[in-house]
């Protein structure tokens, strides 16, 4: 299972991640090279919001302007089950977008940023750049 996924636009070199991990205050903002944990951010070009009616229906409502899906896998989670989340059929990134892939790739762990750009064919970024 993955947490923390989020649509926002995209961000630039240090853009601050809100952490909540022990001994740091709730809210705290980390520059991507400061937090340990992995995180990945896939380039959302056609980001959707999903919603659900009280009748069960479901809506993807279009958000405009350039997104980034950022994806906060649990700490230990194995690379492999990492990205099937994110890549399968019923996985984050078909949930979170109407594009069939992302525009990029950037990652915490460079391992998991260029498996997931291979299968993508998109670009590879620096976390950092």
């Amino acid at each position: 299972m993955l947490l923390g996924v989020r649509q926002d636009p995209r961000p630039g070199p240090l853009t601050p991640i809100p952490v909540s991990l022990p001994g740091i205050p709730s809210g705290t903002l980390l520059a991507p090279s400061e937090v340990s944990l992995t995180t990945v951010w896939l380039g959302n070009r056609k980001a959707v919001e999903v919603t659900r009616s009280a009748d069960g229906s479901v809506e993807r409502r279009p958000l405009k302007g350039k997104r980034c899906t950022t994806v906060s896998p649990p700490e230990g989670q194995p690379i492999g089950d990492t990205f099937t989340a994110i890549t399968g059929s019923g996985g984050l990134w078909p949930y979170h977008s109407d594009a069939p892939t992302p525009a990029w790739v950037a990652s915490t762990d460079p391992a998991l940023a260029q498996l997931l750009a291979a299968h993508y064919g998109c670009e590879l970024r620096d976390p950092e750049a």
